[in-house]
């Protein structure tokens, strides 16, 4: 799927699905609060941030055509610290020494699985050839993940989380529209629509993907942007779990 879609346009159903059910509950609320009101009073900020948002969702989708998935996992960690560090700065959070050195252990776990380095020869993943320029987008789009939480946490906590989702979902489907339409529309029109298993897991990450951006706010607003981070850590985990068990990666640490 990931040679089909680059990274926009496999990102532009589930900012439609947002738009089609947020930005429409948005505009039938009452005149203040309503779609037209809030682009007036503050549409410059949401338009940013769906930038940034659509950006790293790219970086990161994109990244799937040069390296690995699980290389993709791991490197995405780099999203906690500075989570962490945007968080002090534009949130005022203070850590506890506790905090920090639990972040400290999971980073550190992480680097010992990157430096044992999984064998790409066993990994069905891998669908691209130079993995330093999947790893340098994975990077990217792992540091304006961190900066899009920060900033969504932010938001959410001195507006509603409908508003957010509704000026996401809509300046989010004008951006995706407009790469896709520079950028991937002879991919588009090359695609095999007729291709049943290709189309239902395209359906599928869709519905995934408009699942997560519509939980994130909520997790944001109780916990913040860091716990998110450690939260998504866990995905890493179960991901090079399951990567042994069904698709034989082979760490050589844990191999010898």
């Amino acid at each position: 799927m990931e040679n089909l879609f680059h990274g926009i346009a496999q990102n532009l159903p589930h900012y439609v699905m947002m738009c089609l059910v947020y930005t429409t509950w948005m505009s039938c609320r009452g005149v203040g609060n309503g779609l037209i009101s809030v682009i007036k009073a503050r549409g410059w900020r949401y338009l940013l941030l769906a930038l940034i948002d659509v950006e790293a969702c790219t970086l990161v989708t994109s990244s799937h055509q040069f390296t690995s998935l699980a290389g993709i996992q791991l490197l995405d960690c780099v999203a906690i610290p500075v989570a962490l560090a945007l968080s002090c700065l534009v949130l005022g959070v203070r850590y506890r020494m506790v905090h920090i050195v639990g972040v400290s252990v999971s980073l550190m776990g992480v680097g010992c699985l990157v430096w044992a380095g999984i064998d790409d020869n066993k990994d069905p993943a891998t669908t691209g050839k130079n993995h330093l320029v999947g790893d340098m987008l994975c990077l990217g789009g792992a540091v304006l993940f961190s900066i899009t939480t920060v900033l969504q946490e932010l938001t959410v906590k001195t507006v509603d989380i409908i508003e957010y989702l509704g000026m996401i979902g809509f300046f989010g489907t004008i951006l995706c529209c407009m790469q896709t339409a520079v950028l991937e529309s002879l991919k588009l029109e090359s695609f095999q629509w007729y291709n049943a298993p290709v189309i239902t897991f395209l359906v599928f990450y869709c519905i995934t993907q408009f699942v997560f951006f519509s939980l994130v706010p909520v997790i944001l607003f109780e916990s913040g942007a860091t716990a998110l981070q450690l939260a998504l850590l866990t995905a890493d985990s179960f991901n090079v779990l399951f990567g042994m068990l069904l698709h034989q990666y082979r760490v050589y640490l844990l191999s010898k």
